[in-house]
């Protein structure tokens, strides 16, 4: 072992001077090695595949180094195992099968490394009471012969890409005490058939499972950790999880629940508890001031009502001075106590500006008059300022002074009469109609306002100021939200006349494409604010804005203030987990929605990053549902961005998903190559230029961006170049499938070899 792994500093004990069972990380029994240990020992290389030559071996912790390469098959050998962590290192590639056979074993995990494909089946884990699989690139269905594991105890396979239901055998394992799923692509309903007596944490959050929280659920006496926040559930909370004496952490926020909370609770040691954003309603129960140990309440985003200084009363001054309450953006009314307010204000307790969206409460620090008025009786938005006659204050100015005063303030009227018009027309709700597609924390006029207030409202459409990105259906700007700190982007289509039919077309099919999906790869719409010469369409801000930008947008040596700083550039990791959110969102489109939704303009400026660099699709207006039997249509114009366009829609119009494949094929070389689409120099298509480099049998690694080039990278980089050829094929019967694409790049390995690619592509892309 320690010569496979090139005779590391770490292991220079190990040495022909003592014997193996004297050496530190190694412990034996009978004077056979039964025990391995090597815990962040700098250790690099694949795992050896001599390592079950260990007859007795019982157990194996190589955890916390730079183990790399996949698991050898030749893990069957190891017959007697019983512990096995591979936890912390660089494995990939899928799990072995003889694995999961493995009979003696008690204790598995293979969390934090790179490992992909699907979970072995089948399983003949029979002594296993411990398995964690989490922060992995897992795919596929949860098997269900993990039911059969009777002696589990801990199952974890969070942070995966894991999708189908939960199996219902899950809730049936007798000695099952914690279960965490979350972070996953599961849907469908929970099980309704719990046995787990026994469960003390469940986990579901972040999947898209739907329908009601089972009942049984309720049952759970020994539960204490409950999460099943982020999905798409909906019904009332079950009495009975209110009445687990034993709860300390419910977490349900931002589902699509609704009904009231009991009266009544018996809970004894919660701590923490989120139901914000759903739609629940009645009164906030007093019970939860009767709480002794929670430090967390978090009720916001909901439809809760009653007297805020009833609700208040409930809570000690311990809660009051040392937990957190979130009660914004409801429909509360009242005031709140003054020495209330100072401490939430001081502990940051309360959202002043979602505070004031509660109905009529009052006592909260003042929220400027100028920049939340509405003529419609809005949650605690004022109304706007009558405006005064203008003949008034000209009597009035008359009788104070001659002509030319009179001349003078007669100007300064007509400019304050002709804002104050113009602030009208904003604030006038005969204009304005909106229409909202998630649940908001805030209105129209805080977009309407926001534009008046910021001058960014002309007689041509928007500020350039605010600018932030341009397309063929609109330009889209950045907005501040008043007083919150958050932005929204705000594309905005204008015309003095009546708008183009063919913008007014893209304006509808974005509204309808957006307004019918949901996906966390997709850029969300909020809302869509229009009157009769404008629309504007409110999406969710996208901090580092586009792909496009990160890629090809920067000069080397300068910022885009001037200033010389080094060029900033996407690292190989973060290209890949964006290619792979794309495809995640394209996937869903193609194979997931009924009927189909084609993009049409799939390409790097599409592509937008948020604060994390978590990748999402945007701009829709060119957007086609397919019909439902699937046949290519045909589109009444030619639609896309040159480059980027798939030579048989250009020839013939005809729309299917395979344009799609096309266009984010060329992405994938833009990722791979760091190029642009159109390589000017030479007057080519990317798609064009990378065929040309297949053909004239160069190295991929030739092509690849110098940029990120590392040596530890190169396979995975190479992947995606051939992916790339093989998406842009010629013929669109031999590109692959979204679902094909998702799956290579989760695995990140493309197994068709250069020739192959090289006889597929067939003949040249078709130049425009």
């Amino acid at each position: 072992m320690k010569k496979h792994w090139g005779n590391p500093p770490s292991l220079q004990a190990w040495n022909s001077t003592s014997q193996p069972c004297d050496w530190p990380e190694i412990w034996c029994e009978s004077g056979r090695v039964v025990v391995v240990r090597l815990a962040q020992m700098n250790i690099t290389g694949t795992l050896p595949t001599t390592i079950c030559e260990l007859e007795n071996i019982l157990e194996i912790m190589i955890l916390n180094n730079d183990i790399s390469g996949t698991i050898p098959q030749s893990i069957r050998n190891c017959s007697k195992l019983e512990t096995l962590d591979l936890t912390g290192n660089f494995l990939t590639g899928p799990i072995p099968g003889e694995l999961f056979l493995l009979q003696n074993l008690n204790y598995l995990t293979l969390k934090d490394n790179m490992l992909s494909g699907e979970l072995p089946n089948p399983i003949e884990l029979v002594s296993l009471s411990f398995l964690d699989l989490s922060y992995n690139h897992l795919n596929g269905s949860i098997p269900a012969d993990i039911g059969k594991l009777y002696n589990l105890s801990t199952l974890i396979l969070s942070n995966n890409s894991l999708s189908g239901s939960i199996p219902n055998g899950l809730f049936r394992l007798p000695q099952l005490s914690s279960l965490t799923l979350g972070h996953n692509m599961l849907s469908g309903e929970i099980p309704r058939h719990i046995e787990g007596s026994i469960l003390r944490s469940v986990v579901f959050s972040h999947n898209y499972l739907n329908g009601s929280i089972p009942e049984e659920l309720g049952k759970l006496c020994s539960l204490s950790l409950l999460d099943l926040s982020n999905n798409s559930l909906s019904g009332s909370i079950p009495n009975g999880l209110f009445s687990l004496k034993g709860l300390s952490y419910l977490f349900l926020g931002h589902n699509s629940l609704s009904g009231g909370i009991p009266a009544s609770m018996d809970f004894e040691s919660l701590q923490e508890i989120d139901l914000s954003h759903n739609y629940l309603n009645g009164s906030i129960p007093k019970g939860f001031g009767e709480l002794s140990e929670f430090r967390s309440l978090d009720l916001s985003d909901n439809q809760f009502s009653g007297d805020i200084l009833a609700i208040v009363s409930h809570f000690s001054s311990k809660h009051i001075y040392q937990a957190t309450i979130r009660l914004c953006s409801n429909i509360l009314s009242g005031r709140i106590p003054y020495e209330f307010t100072i401490q939430a204000s001081i502990n940051n307790c309360f959202d002043v500006l979602n505070m004031c969206s509660n109905n009529e409460v009052m006592g909260l620090p003042s929220c400027p008059p100028s920049k939340l008025c509405s003529d419609e009786k809005f949650q605690g938005f004022l109304s706007c300022p009558p405006k005064k006659p203008k003949h008034v204050i000209i009597r009035v100015l008359a009788a104070f002074g001659g002509l030319v005063v009179g001349l003078v303030g007669l100007i300064v009227i007509l400019f304050v009469t002709g804002k104050s018009r113009s602030k009208k027309r904003v604030c006038d709700a005969t204009e304005w109609d909106m229409i909202c597609f998630q649940k908001l924390d805030f209105t129209k006029w805080d977009i309407l306002s926001s534009l008046s207030d910021n001058n960014l409202i002309g007689t041509g459409g928007l500020s350039d100021n605010n600018l932030i990105g341009t397309g063929g259906s609109g330009k889209v700007y950045r907005i501040p939200l008043n007083q919150t700190g958050k932005y929204v982007a705000v594309k905005w289509i204008w015309n003095k006349r009546k708008p183009g039919h063919r913008l007014e077309k893209e304006f509808l099919a974005e509204v309808q494409t957006l307004g019918s999906i949901c996906h966390t790869s997709i850029v969300k719409l909020l809302c869509c604010i229009s009157s009769k010469n404008t629309k504007l369409l409110v999406y969710e801000y996208m901090k580092n804005q586009s792909l496009h930008r990160w890629l090809h947008g920067r000069k080397k040596g300068a910022s885009s203030d001037g200033n010389l700083v080094l060029r900033v550039v996407l690292d190989w990791p973060t290209r890949l987990q964006i290619a792979i959110r794309v495809a995640q969102g394209l996937s869903y489109m193609h194979h997931d929605c009924s009927p189909p939704i084609i993009h049409r303009d799939i390409k790097s400026s599409n592509i937008l990053l948020d604060s994390e660099f978590c990748a999402k699709i945007a701009d829709f207006g060119l957007a086609k549902f397919l019909t439902r039997n699937r046949d290519p249509e045909t589109a009444s114009a030619i639609a896309g961005t040159f480059g980027y366009i798939a030579p048989e829609y250009a020839r013939t119009a005809k729309v299917n998903v395979k344009i799609d494949i096309y266009s984010f094929g060329v992405v994938l070389l833009e990722l791979a190559t760091g190029r642009g689409a159109v390589i000017q120099d030479e007057h080519i298509n990317l798609a064009e230029w990378a065929w040309r480099h297949c053909k004239e049998e160069k190295s991929i690694i030739d092509a690849l961006d110098e940029d990120i080039k590392e040596a530890c990278f190169l396979e995975e980089m190479s992947a995606m170049f051939k992916l790339g050829l093989s998406c842009t094929a010629t013929a669109p019967s031999t590109r692959p499938s979204m679902r094909e694409v998702l799956q290579i790049l989760h695995s990140r390995s493309f197994n068709r070899s250069w020739e192959e690619v090289r006889k597929m592509l067939l003949a040249p892309p078709f130049k425009y």
